[in-house]
């Protein structure tokens, strides 16, 4: 082994004859150790400067932490890590790098890992982890300290527990629990892993004792891990998906997902298997583990470890990407966390991490179930679970809605007229005026399965903006400024109106119901009689008809031009995070608007492209929406500031079925109905 190489069994460290460099030799850490109250702010050198002393302890510590955030830029962005330079030259990383201690850790200019001694006076100091530990006594302790000083331990009252399965660790098979019985779940992700499955054939053998023990040794390892975890517990029942849901019995199915909230709630303590990529990643502790934790003799007899920041860590791993493991890693009230070879603890109120020896702390891992409900914002709430969930995917593309049912009933359980693709029929419009606004992930891509109307046909980061705040300006504005009768097809080819004439909402504050009509009025366009009845006929074999919206609204072409000065000023500046927008023009050449489209493909120029209008906006999409870059303003002074619009979706037509190609707004004195005016009302069938 070379003299600067690091060992790894099973914790990295630098040579102890290797010294410090001339920058790191001025820190003081044996004092820092003995008395942490002292301050130091020192500059090490520059990125440059550094890599050329990677035998030095402590500039070798800092530049794997730079590691490590470089890797987490790159996943985040979708791109490949080819090492931290990049980074670095992106970022203009350029100056001294300056290093602190921060009362109970060393940091540094660049990166947030906390640098923390493994011993002396400082209150929070951190740990150097074995390959198997035993840290059920401590999991256990801070489960007993949360039950009597915590409301995160008060579970839902038994009658409203919904019935469920679980395996029973001791007998070793699935059977049913009382409402009163206390259980452990598991989320994972399954991965390309065969994973033994409850089904109807065998639903009956593996309910007998131990009916489980010829599948033990065939089970993925984090199955057999969070048997042998509850086990060592003393908690005699476990949930696991595959092995308590039928999984070839839709009805079985449906009740579990919908349920899915409450099991994850309820469980006495969730274990989050959030390393690897399947479900043969194990539970590293439990099972035999290897970690990356790094481990540094600065100084004869002063080690520092270091601390990475799992909050930040678990938002890029393939965990967090994957669909089903949102709502049941946000549901859960205590979690047990595996992730980067380190256990993790964090209730509602407190944290506790096996890398660090300090007291619990409050809670790293953001979690949006402490929020739940906010009384008269749940639409808005709704609509910001969906912004944190939209960029996740699914081996089945329909999995993107049943994982989300769950939190749709928790969430929206007090509105009438339930869903459609998890799209709230109760505030159906307002959920169709979403668009893409994110600075790293610019486009979005198409889920082919799924409506290309509803945010569950696409995948990306999407936001619905405005200045209706509040579930009840919502719907007093799906009320007054929308028109469309909408009618859904199902499976079976039947069609019914989603808006049954009369919408409730709850008001949490007064407990009053607040009664909002749809009135198929169309006298803001035309003083004659339009139709909104259904008439035209769904063309034979079409695949996925139950996607299918049919509807009468204002239809017109306009030419779409795509800001391509704009976009190469922006490749010129190196910026690929944002994109030039599309405007809107007539045939006069007016500006009318613009349109955020949805894929990259499309941002180019389109004539006689065909716009639908949908609603009223109540907001205005102005020119720096969402990202998009114009090196140019807009005129705005022959209209006002407070011009009204309305909000269109961008439709391609093909085979008599249209499909949304992106979302936007044109001025509302552009449209009406007139013999020379290009706007005339059309039934749209959109898939």
């Amino acid at each position: 082994m070379s003299e600067c190489q690091v060992t790894n069994a099973p914790v990295e460290t630098v040579e102890k004859t290797r010294t410090l460099c001339d920058y790191c030799r001025k820190i003081p850490f044996k004092e820092i150790q003995q008395n942490p109250k002292q301050k130091l702010n020192t500059k090490i050198g520059t990125y440059e400067e550094l890599k050329q002393t990677l035998c030095c302890p402590f500039c070798y510590l800092i530049f794997e932490s730079i590691c490590t955030l470089a890797r987490q830029y790159a996943l985040s962005r979708r791109i490949e890590y080819k090492g931290p330079d990049p980074f670095i030259e992106e970022h203009s990383f350029s100056h001294k790098i300056m290093v602190s201690w921060q009362r109970y850790y060393f940091d540094n200019s660049i990166t947030a890992d906390e640098l923390r001694f493994v011993s002396g006076e400082c209150p929070r100091l951190g740990c150097v982890v074995s390959p198997i530990r035993d840290e059920v006594d401590a999991i256990m302790s801070l489960l007993q300290h949360c039950d009597a000083a915590h409301d995160c331990s008060k579970p839902t009252p038994y009658d409203k527990r919904p019935r469920t399965r679980a395996i029973d660790v001791r007998r070793m098979c699935v059977t049913s629990i009382a409402a009163h019985d206390r259980y452990l779940a598991l989320s994972y992700v399954w991965g390309g892993v065969p994973v033994a499955r409850l089904l109807q054939d065998n639903k009956e053998k593996l309910m007998l004792p131990y009916g489980l023990e010829e599948y033990a040794q065939g089970l993925p390892k984090t199955i057999q891990d969070a048997i042998r975890l509850a086990r060592q517990m003393k908690v005699n029942y476990l949930w696991v998906d595959a092995l308590c849901l039928v999984q070839d019995d839709p009805e079985d199915l449906n009740v579990g997902i919908i349920a899915m909230s409450a099991i994850y709630k309820n469980a006495y303590l969730t274990i989050i298997a959030a390393d690897g990529h399947d479900a043969n990643a194990g539970l590293p502790g439990v099972s035999l583990r290897g970690t990356e934790q790094l481990v540094v003799e600065v100084v004869p007899g002063v080690q520092l470890v270091s601390v990475s920041k799992a909050n930040e860590l678990i938002d890029e791993i393939h965990y967090s990407h994957r669909a089903w493991t949102f709502q049941e890693y946000h549901f859960s009230q205590r979690k047990l966390i595996f992730l980067n070879g380190i256990m993790y603890y964090q209730c509602m109120e407190s944290f506790w991490g096996e890398d660090r020896n300090e007291q619990p702390i409050y809670p790293e891992f953001q979690t949006f179930a402490s929020d739940l409900i906010k009384p008269d914002r749940r639409v808005d709430q709704y609509t910001d679970i969906l912004n944190r969930y939209t960029t996740r995917q699914a081996t089945y593309q329909y999995d993107v809605v049943n994982a989300m049912v769950s939190v749709y009933h928790k969430v929206l359980e007090e509105f009438d007229g339930g869903h459609l693709f998890c799209v709230p029929i109760a505030a159906f419009d307002w959920f169709l005026c979403f668009s893409c606004d994110d600075n790293i992930l610019p486009y979005v891509e198409r889920r082919e399965m799924l409506p290309s109307w509803a945010w569950s046909g696409w995948r990306g980061k999407f936001w619905w903006r405005g200045s209706c705040i509040g579930d009840k300006a919502i719907v007093e504005w799906a009320t007054k400024s929308t028109w469309i009768i909408w009618h859904a097809h199902d499976s079976a080819g039947n069609m019914s109106v989603i808006w049954t004439g009369s919408q409730k909402y709850k008001s949490e504050s007064s407990k009053r119901r607040i009664l909002t009509e749809r009135i198929a009025n169309s006298s803001r366009f035309s003083a004659d009689t339009l139709p909104f009845g259904p008439s035209r006929q769904i063309p034979h074999g079409l695949q996925y008809n139950a996607n299918l919206l049919q509807f009468w609204t204002l239809s017109a072409s306009f030419d779409l031009r795509f800001d391509q000065k704009g976009q190469d000023y922006l490749d010129n500046l190196g910026i690929s995070t944002w994109k030039a927008r599309t405007e809107v023009y007539d045939e006069a050449n007016r500006y009318c608007g613009m349109i955020l489209v949805d894929e990259k493909s499309l941002a180019c120029d389109h004539d006689a492209a065909e716009l639908i209008v949908i609603s009223e906006g109540c907001w205005t999409m102005y020119c720096d929406y969402g990202g998009f870059y114009s090196p140019k303003e807009i005129d705005f002074s022959e209209r006002g500031e407070n011009a009204q619009w309305y909000n269109v979706l961008y439709i391609v037509e093909k085979s008599g079925i249209a499909e949304r190609r992106g979302f936007g707004q044109i001025y509302m004195e552009a449209i009406t109905i007139s013999p020379d005016c290009p706007w005339t009302w059309k039934e749209i069938i959109l898939g």
